[in-house]
């Protein structure tokens, strides 16, 4: 018994405690006030960056056709050609190559000429047959 005493006791605590919080968000130092939200009429100006689909079309069609022409400005110059003057070039490193190991077996460039060290013999001819 003493134990569902004590959870009690301390749930409650809790329960009180997250009661002070929320109390204290919304009416302590720095709290935001209350507000109301209203819809912005049609002849009001919108504020706040939301704009109607149609608006926002026309935003990204004029943007692209700036890049367009941008880009269209960038293609006739390289075009005509690009002159490169190099005002300062770094020392070129060139790699070594590295060292190639004599072959194990090294094979003559030409073949040797073969000669019999002995006369060979024609094969016998005999009517076995």
């Amino acid at each position: 018994m003493r134990t569902s005493t004590y959870t009690n006791a301390v749930l409650t605590a809790i329960a009180g405690l997250l009661t002070l919080h929320a109390v204290a968000q919304f009416t302590g130092p720095g709290a935001p006030a209350v507000s109301v939200a209203r819809a912005a009429g049609p002849d009001e100006p919108r504020s706040g960056g939301m704009i109607s689909a149609a608006d926002q079309r026309k935003q990204i069609i004029s943007e692209l056709k700036g890049l367009a022409g941008r880009i269209d400005t960038l293609e006739g110059l390289l075009a005509r050609g690009i002159e490169v003057k190099v005002t300062d070039m770094p020392a070129v490193k060139m790699a070594k190559e590295p060292e190639r190991e004599a072959p194990r077996n090294p094979q003559p460039a030409t073949p040797p000429s073969i000669q019999p060290s002995e006369p060979t013999q024609p094969p016998p001819s005999g009517g076995g047959r």
